[in-house]
């Protein structure tokens, strides 16, 4: 049983990520998606006690997603410009693959919804700069610090 209430639960999510993409502009309502679905509004409540808790769960999907790659990016012995080219390219190629998400991403489809959802968002966009920052502002320190050297090497 546990599987398939897994499966309805990411069946739901992905619908709603779908919904997201391909309705651009219009407020998702649960009848819609259920419908989308095909269960009842019920049966979406048995897995997700509210619509934000389904937002709630896409909202994680794309932390987990993003940070866990990223931490794989900076465990790879890669240059500090790799690593900067690959973070940036992460959120590009993860935005550009999950359609949707990119109106989750910029609120758009949370108006009308919880203001925890968009401060959710704002939090996440925020620790995503953090860690972009870090990665990016290594490789601008190492550019600043290169002609330094080279000029300390020049006889004189």
């Amino acid at each position: 049983m546990p599987n398939s209430a897994m499966s309805r639960r990411e069946q739901i999510l992905q619908t709603l990520a779908h919904m997201l993409e391909t309705k651009p502009g219009n407020r998702i309502t649960t009848a819609a998606l259920a419908s989308q679905v095909g269960v009842s509004e019920a049966a979406l409540y048995r897995h997700f006690p509210s619509k934000a808790k389904m937002f709630d769960a896409l909202i994680e999907f794309v932390e987990e997603s993003i940070f866990s790659r990223t931490k794989l990016i900076q465990q790879q012995n890669l240059s500090a410009a790799q690593q900067c080219q690959q973070i940036l390219f992460l959120l590009l190629t993860f935005v550009e693959r999950n359609p949707g998400i990119s109106r989750l991403l910029t609120s758009e489809a949370l108006v009308g919804e919880h203001a925890r959802l968009r401060n959710r968002i704002n939090q996440f966009l925020n620790d995503w700069k953090h860690i972009s920052s870090k990665f990016c502002d290594k490789q601008k320190s190492r550019k600043a610090s290169a002609p330094q050297q080279h000029r300390q090497q020049l006889p004189t």
